[in-house]
């Protein structure tokens, strides 16, 4: 592959997927970002849920650089992408959020050109709350603990098509049960790339819908699907454990002093060390 070449054959075509709903400056912000992209063979797909503000303004601004666009009622963000899914035409698949930006022009050219033969490619993110994010190489059993940014992630179309489309009974996780498949599916080939792909501007609705979002009952469930009964009888465990702790804290908080509690987390800190 000549990443200096502009010749759209020679490279894989990206879909951009982005959801929306009442963004509108930050919408553009995002856009922008995008069309400022210097990789050959793109297209930007923007799903729309009836905004009420100026997004529909934002997108017919923006409308010669917009392959699709639709503004129709839908059941969330992940219905959204699964929208975009459905109408990609490109190799490779990536989703942002209205407010995420990617961080330089040649973004897409370095993760392309990168990726060899890997079904999935990733890299770092800026996140707003945090700061920089070193995603490095993912295991099972730190995607068990902890999910990836899907702003840094690249994944070819056809796993969609092989692993379904994202199970949107799950507002705010269902990008982490299907990267639970793709680590679960030792055939899907996964490779990190030590780039930053994008600022998270991590300000959406996860915070809202995390304690009602079905997937944290759930997840037991989901392990043992994608990983097994290993993986997950250890996830049970550790579960187990921590809520035993937990529960333990709050008895002792009622009939101990601070500092007899402090003493014990001393104890039990160097214990696990």
């Amino acid at each position: 592959m000549n990443i200096n070449s502009q010749d759209k054959s020679s490279w894989p075509k990206i879909s951009v997927i982005l959801p929306n709903r009442n963004m509108g400056p930050a919408l553009e912000k995002t856009i922008q970002s995008i069309i400022a992209q210097d990789y050959p063979d793109y297209e930007l797909i923007i799903i729309d849920n009836c905004s009420k503000d100026n997004s529909s303004e934002v997108i017919k601004k923006y409308e010669h650089h917009i392959t699709y666009w639709v503004s129709e009622p839908d059941n969330g963000i992940y219905d959204g992408y699964n929208k975009g899914i459905k109408v990609a035409t490109g190799d490779w698949l990536y989703f942002i959020g209205a407010g995420d930006d990617l961080l330089e022009q040649d973004v897409f050219r370095k993760m392309i050109s990168k990726t060899d033969d890997a079904d999935i490619v990733y890299g770092n993110c800026h996140w707003g709350r945090v700061g920089e994010l070193h995603e490095e190489k993912y295991s099972k059993w730190r995607l068990i603990h902890k999910n990836m940014c899907h702003q840094t992630m690249f994944y070819r179309r056809e796993l969609f098509t092989k692993l379904g489309l994202y199970e949107t009974k799950y507002w705010v996780y269902a990008d982490w049960i299907f990267n639970f498949k793709c680590w679960g599916n030792r055939q899907i080939k996964k490779k990190y790339i030590d780039e930053f792909v994008a600022f998270y501007e991590a300000h959406g609705n996860s915070h809202i819908y995390h304690a009602k979002d079905p997937f944290l009952k759930d997840k037991a469930m989901l392990l043992m699907q994608s990983f097994g009964v290993v993986y997950a009888g250890l996830y049970f465990l550790e579960y187990g454990y921590q809520r035993v702790w937990n529960i333990t804290v709050r008895l002792l908080k009622r009939c101990l002093s601070k500092s007899q509690i402090n003493f014990i987390r001393r104890i039990r800190q160097k214990a696990g060390s």
